[in-house]
């Protein structure tokens, strides 16, 4: 494809369950050509996230990184209020594609009772388990 390019349609909407991608069909046409090009993207993923420890200490935050992120929670690689309180433990997280909303989500939940924090996990992870375990091979 060389010159400007007109976005006909979005075709579809995919999973990737090895690589947990999320991709988007794009359908896209030279505005002065008749050829119709089709290119699957991966879609950008947000996360907001909830992290916890052995005393239930709870920690919210927002990434597009979500392995490396809950990896530096675990390592104690950046200080503050995870390392502080030893929070290595992924209670909850959801998927956001944009970015605005995945922040202004984190806001909400920051903002929450801990009571509301606690009935959105339980009623994902009624166990409180660590998802993320398995994750690093330990």
């Amino acid at each position: 494809m060389k010159g400007p390019q007109v976005l006909l349609e979005v075709f579809c909407l995919w999973h990737n369950k090895l690589s947990s991608q999320h991709f988007i069909l794009v359908i896209l046409r030279e505005r002065s050509d008749r050829r119709i090009w089709a290119k699957a993207r991966p879609m950008k993923q947000y996360y907001v996230y909830i992290m916890t420890n052995n005393s239930r200490t709870l920690y919210t935050g927002v990434t597009h990184d979500l392995v490396r992120r809950v990896y530096e929670h675990r390592n104690k690689l950046i200080k503050g209020f995870t390392q502080k309180y030893n929070i290595t433990a992924l209670a909850y997280y959801e998927i956001i594609s944009d970015v605005w909303a995945a922040m202004q989500s984190q806001k909400q939940i920051k903002g929450w009772l801990r009571k509301k924090k606690i009935a959105l996990i339980e009623e994902a992870n009624p166990k409180w388990q660590d998802l993320s375990k398995g994750w690093y091979g330990k």
